[in-house]
């Protein structure tokens, strides 16, 4: 019974994944269609304990008063592969502490992702990066 559920299970996720929608808006500021669920979500090189080792080696917490706890980082990865237009998810440029002001440079130096890709097509995804210290 275990193995014919997990076969089922297995062909419908296979089958699911074969006919996947791709979520998008019309970003009005960047002119164009941005992706927020693809069929194949851009990657980082090396997944994600990559991304959080890129991190920890190109971070250096400045000098504030408070320690910060958590705040969500978002960015785009566009079809070369590229960070662009990262942001702190709900604030401001000019609302920005110095934590996060330094992480976004972090972020945008990362190097090329693989892009996502929609009905095999590349496109640009709109990606979600929770920090928490």
């Amino acid at each position: 019974m275990k193995i014919g559920t997990l076969i089922l299970f297995c062909c419908f996720c296979v089958i699911a994944s074969a006919t996947a929608q791709c979520d998008s808006d019309f970003d009005s500021t960047l002119k164009m269609k941005i992706y927020s669920y693809v069929d194949e979500m851009p990657q980082y090189p090396g997944g994600m304990d990559a991304v959080l080792l890129f991190i920890l080696k190109n971070f250096n917490y400045p000098n504030q008063e408070t320690l910060q706890g958590s705040f969500t980082l978002e960015f785009i990865v566009n079809t070369e592969g590229n960070v662009t237009n990262a942001a702190v998810r709900g604030k401001k440029s000019i609302e920005l502490s110095p934590a996060e002001n330094e992480m976004l440079k972090v972020v945008l130096k990362m190097p090329e992702w693989k892009p996502g890709k929609c009905s095999r097509k590349k496109v640009p995804v709109r990606m979600y990066l929770p920090i928490r210290f």
